[in-house]
C-alpha cells in the first residue's frame, strides 16, 4: 500500500506518521481493513489487509448468528489450553518486548 496515496485526508504533519490502525485505513478510503499485530521474540509485527476501493461491491459479511454455536470436536484439545489458567501468560503476553524503551530478555 503507498501510504502517501491519501495520507492527507488524515491531516498528519508527514506520511510516516500514519499508524496502519483499521479506522486510519477506513478513513483513507478502503471500504474494509484488519490489522493484526503479533510478537515473535520481542520483535513486533503487523499484518495489514485492505480492499481496494475498486472493490467494495466484492464485500459481503454474513449475519451474526442467532444462537451459541459450538466449536468443532477436533478443536477440543486446543479450547483446553486456551481455557487453562496460563493461556496468557508466556509469549502472548510477549507483544511489549517489541515496544521502544522496552526491556527485552531475548534478541
Amino acid at each position: 500500500m503507498d501510504s502517501t496515496r491519501n495520507s492527507g485526508a488524515l491531516r498528519l504533519p508527514s506520511p510516516d506518521k500514519l499508524h496502519y490502525c483499521a479506522i486510519d485505513l477506513k478513513k483513507l478510503g478502503f471500504p474494509e481493513a484488519s490489522v493484526v499485530g503479533y510478537s515473535d521474540h520481542g520483535h513486533r509485527n503487523t499484518i495489514v489487509t485492505v480492499v481496494e476501493p475498486e472493490r467494495a461491491a466484492e464485500i459481503r459479511y454474513k449475519p451474526q448468528p442467532s444462537a451459541h454455536i459450538s466449536p468443532p470436536t477436533e478443536w477440543n484439545d486446543l479450547s483446553k489450553i486456551a481455557e487453562g489458567p496460563d493461556f496468557l501468560g508466556g509469549g502472548i503476553l510477549d507483544y511489549g518486548r517489541g515496544l521502544p524503551g522496552a526491556l527485552a530478555e531475548r534478541p
